[in-house]
């Protein structure tokens, strides 16, 4: 690929990472529920999600997924029922008490579990990469595997500085607003309900 090209594909990857979407709104959903830390470790999760689907596209995996249903389907529906479960769980924790927010506090190390499995059992993320990251790819300048790793690897950094930015930024807002009005259990309410509508969003996908 010659620098003019990049240049191009970089401007798309930004484009793209900026308008909100499932990563987006699930680091969101993580920023309101744990504060700042969570919101950037939920988008580095997500982040190492996407260099999978990268290596994937670039072996050639992500084809036989793009053709087979049964497959599809399979992480379609194992990813709807994760974020499900994950909201209930959320919406479940509205009641718990400020006193108590020590017991149900989250590890970093979870928080960026969750957001790599979450992007991982995204059959359409998987998809995406397939037929984006092809269009530029230039035989001649290299092997096509390689670029494919390299232009996968740019993608998934500029999607975890764009969604962890976002995701800081408004961890730190919530972490203002719960000092003036408590732990107030509607922030988990619209953590999980997040959650859940990512969740039903993912069941009821098409695969085209």
């Amino acid at each position: 690929m010659d620098i003019s090209q990049f240049w191009i594909f970089a401007g798309a990857v930004i484009l793209i990472n900026l308008v909100p979407g499932p990563d987006m709104l699930f680091t969101v959903a993580y920023s309101l529920k744990r504060g700042a830390r969570a919101g950037f470790f939920a988008a580095i999760g997500i982040g190492t999600g996407g260099l999978v689907h990268a290596s994937l596209s670039a072996v050639g995996i992500t084809a036989i997924l793009a053709s087979s249903p049964y497959a599809f389907d399979v992480l379609r529906i194992g990813g709807a029922i994760y974020l499900i479960w994950l909201g209930i769980n959320t919406i479940r924790q509205s009641g718990t008490l400020q006193s108590e927010k020590g017991k149900i506090d989250e590890s970093s190390w979870r928080i960026f579990r969750k957001g790599f499995v979450t992007n991982v059992l995204n059959p359409k993320v998987a998809l995406f990469f397939l037929a984006f990251l092809p269009q530029f790819i230039d035989p001649a300048t290299g092997d096509p595997t390689l670029q494919i790793m390299m232009l996968g690897g740019f993608f998934s950094l500029a999607e975890t500085v764009i969604i962890g930015t976002f995701g800081i930024f408004l961890g730190f807002s919530k972490q203002k607003l719960t000092s003036r009005i408590g732990n107030s259990p509607w922030i988990n309410r619209i953590s999980g309900s997040i959650f859940v509508l990512l969740g039903a969003r993912l069941f009821f996908m098409e695969k085209n």
